[in-house]
């Protein structure tokens, strides 16, 4: 954002500890019913929303982090009151219906598309965190140079 000289920001919507479901705990690495930190995240460009985020974080993985007050920087808590880096990030991109409340949080119309991507965070071979962040599409454009050889 600071690139396309806009000033971004995030901001906490919801955080909650949930027990791990069946597909979060196979995302997550973790057992069925653990405890996970559960966040919602919304970013915006200039005072204007431009995604919302769903992310879950292992706490098994992350001691310390629900101490003090929860913030929206989280990957800054994990550094600082964890000590957890992330070093590595696998992700997933592709195109997907908003969902109600994606519409209603990013000012969209019915039925428009968005940018997902689908995001698993390690510190070692850990998984830490597992999100899903929900872009408007005419935020972020994908620029590719190909050149053929």
């Amino acid at each position: 954002m600071r690139l396309r000289h806009r000033t971004p920001s995030v901001r906490l919507i919801r955080h909650e500890v949930v027990k791990a479901t069946n597909l979060l705990a196979r995302e997550l690495r973790l057992e069925r019913g653990e405890e996970i930190l559960y966040l919602q995240r919304l970013h915006s460009a200039d005072s204007a929303p431009v995604a919302v985020e769903e992310m879950y974080v292992a706490l098994r993985r992350t001691a310390g982090l629900l101490e003090g007050p929860p913030s929206a920087r989280i990957e800054k808590h994990l550094d600082e009151r964890c000590g957890v880096s992330l070093n590595r990030s696998l992700e997933q991109i592709e195109a997907v219906t908003a969902t109600l409340m994606q519409e209603r949080m990013l000012n969209l119309s019915s039925g428009a598309a968005l940018l997902q991507i689908v995001r698993h965070q390690f510190a070692g071979d850990e998984v830490v965190v597992f999100s899903g962040t929900f872009y408007r599409p005419e935020a972020f454009p994908i620029r590719l140079d190909l050149r053929r050889q």
